[in-house]
């Protein structure tokens, strides 16, 4: 989690924390697609909606795939006879929303939640508590909408489908996680905020938030794509490749059930977003045996056999080409040598010989071929990158794509080139575009030292907050997916990734902390690096850290002792449940050579 410490115009004008986390309002809003989402990961809902969804389940084949319709027992509304004020409160921290009815006589409370530890339970609560002495009975209403009938399900004992299990056997202690789509499980019904899928949002958008505080969630996700290689496989031999070619709209199986051909054809970045994910939670948790028994080398050799069947020689330039695709600014269609598409393939293709090496594990020289000579294309005149071949400068694009290069790729390049490439797309990206694409522009600026330019694109993504609630929408003007939490994924990669400069990277987790002037301080609290747990505070022109001990949700099996390394040579040995602080500036957090800590537990 982390906190800001924010100036004020007037020093009266403060909040404890825990205010930050809880939203009131006095009437439900107007448009019923923003009514509070509640969701734990396997079981999701829209307050008061009549349906609710499971992770995993779905209806249908191919394109008319979508999130099965389940009716939705807590589709219930309080009411009374006596006049009353409303008060409908959402705890943001706790995940519980409450609609509370306050008379003369009495207060109600109807609370909601989905059921965190018990995952498999929706509950409702009404609380009732006299405010005067009687002995009248109190009477409420309770309004209910449920229907058992679902077009969707039929509700009874059937074979798994072609590997994927709706409903886990009694000896399953959990459900097996069914990915993150852009909506989450509260939307995804027919026609409905992309039916429920998965897509590049749950790598890209979502995962390096969940990944640097949660691996175990983190490696969830991993697995979702493990379980998909059959589909992914399937994928690839049907369009005449090898390897793995992972679906831009994934569901239970793997196999593509975008609706649309094009984009399941073309749009074949998503295999690149994947394996980063991989990398990412490699380099952050060092656990190789996710790479041996979980079968994720499976996934990144897969998708590395791919590229090398999908790039084709160009003997003019003597580089390999990636032609007929589309990239993530999806205004573009058949485009040949996306820069986003070709950089992640090559990033995929380099960490696949990596991975070859460190399992011992030959590797085709096909990958290290592909690797050095696939075309990623740059201007020299005008030393930016165009989107692709045969891109005209000042031509709209749809979202974030070139400016992904710099963060989270990291492609090395001058500042010239970094600033060149953020002004030129900024100036031509749609302001309707989805909600994403305004906090990596703001990562761009924050890395070029540009901080009220930073914040000044940072400020854009609350327009795509919708009140009372702060339901996210795709659009911002409210159209488009609800609960967007791609944006979400956007908004807080450029808060953890911008504000503290943090990459995740082979050598260690770097570190470049900068805050605008607005931000007095940011308080970073449970950072999970190679089986540690870290608290970071970064305040004026200091930045304090502490280790704390090891939690059951590390990821690694041994903490590694850790150490501040200093762009200037200073190295500060990090000591369990002590604070060290120094000077704000850029540096690493690194593996001790002394190797692990001895914990005392």
């Amino acid at each position: 989690m982390f906190t800001f410490g924010r100036r004020w115009n007037s020093p009266r004008m403060t909040s404890d924390p825990v205010d930050l986390y809880i939203f009131t309002s006095d009437t439900l809003p107007s448009d019923p697609r923003f009514m509070p989402p509640l969701t734990n990961g396997l079981l999701g809902w829209s307050v008061f909606n009549r349906v609710m969804h499971m992770g995993g389940v779905y209806n249908g084949e191919g394109g008319a795939c979508h999130r099965a319709n389940i009716p939705c027992p807590l589709a219930v509304q309080m009411k009374t006879e006596e006049v009353g004020q409303h008060m409908y409160k959402l705890d943001m921290r706790s995940g519980i929303f409450s609609h509370t009815i306050v008379t003369p006589h009495v207060e109600i409370s109807q609370v909601l939640y989905a059921h965190r530890q018990h995952s498999n339970i929706l509950v409702m609560e009404v609380f009732l508590k006299r405010l005067v002495l009687s002995a009248e009975p109190i009477t409420i209403q309770l309004e209910s909408f449920f229907n058992p009938q679902s077009d969707d399900i039929t509700f009874q004992n059937a074979p798994d489908y072609k590997g994927g299990s709706a409903f886990p056997s009694s000896s399953e202690a959990t459900s097996p996680f069914g990915g993150v789509s852009p909506g989450g499980l509260s939307t995804g019904s027919k026609e409905e905020d992309y039916h429920g899928h998965v897509f590049w949002d749950q790598d890209t958008w979502m995962y390096p938030g969940i990944a640097l505080f949660y691996p175990s969630l983190a490696k969830a996700v991993l697995e979702y794509r493990v379980k998909t290689i059959e589909g992914a496989q399937a994928n690839a031999q049907q369009m005449g490749f090898k390897g793995l070619k992972f679906a831009w709209e994934s569901a239970v199986t793997g196999q593509d059930v975008c609706p649309v051909d094009i984009y399941a054809e073309q749009e074949i970045h998503i295999n690149g977003d994947v394996v980063f994910a991989f990398e990412q939670y490699f380099y952050l948790t060092q656990d190789l045996e996710m790479f041996k028994e979980g079968r994720g080398s499976e996934v990144v050799w897969g998708v590395a056999d791919y590229w090398v069947s999908r790039v084709t020689w160009d003997p003019t330039d003597q580089q390999y080409h990636m032609k007929g695709v589309i990239p993530p600014d999806e205004y573009y269609f058949t485009v040949d040598n996306s820069v986003f598409t070709n950089a992640v393939a090559q990033r995929s293709l380099r960490f696949a010989l990596e991975l070859a090496s460190l399992l011992a594990q030959p590797a085709p020289p096909e990958w290290q071929e592909v690797s050095d000579k696939i075309k990623i294309p740059f201007d020299p005149k005008l030393q930016y990158h165009p989107e692709f071949d045969g891109y005209m400068q000042g031509t709209k694009v749809k979202q974030a794509d070139t400016v992904l290069l710099g963060y989270p790729l990291g492609i090395p390049m001058t500042s010239e080139v970094r600033r060149n490439d953020l002004e030129i797309y900024e100036a031509v990206t749609n302001p309707l575009g989805p909600a994403m694409t305004w906090g990596m522009f703001a990562v761009g600026w924050l890395e070029l030292g540009e901080t009220e330019k930073a914040q000044q694109l940072l400020q854009k993504c609350f327009k795509n907050i919708q009140k009372p609630f702060q339901v996210w929408s795709e659009s911002s003007d409210g159209s488009g997916c609800v609960n967007f939490l791609t944006g979400m994924g956007g908004f807080l990669q450029a808060v953890l990734f911008g504000y503290t400069g943090f990459r995740v990277q082979k050598e260690g987790l770097a570190f470049a902390p900068l805050l605008p002037r607005e931000v007095d301080a940011l308080n970073v609290k449970g950072v999970s690096y190679l089986g540690n747990k870290m608290d970071w505070l970064i305040k004026g022109e200091e930045v304090s850290v502490m280790v704390r001990k090891p939690a059951e949700d590390s990821g690694s099996k041994e903490p590694y002792a850790l150490e501040v390394v200093l762009n200037t040579g200073t190295t500060i040995p990090l000591i369990p449940g002590q604070s060290v602080t120094f000077p704000r500036q850029p540096g690493q957090i690194r593996k001790q050579n002394s190797g692990s800590y001895c914990w005392l537990l």
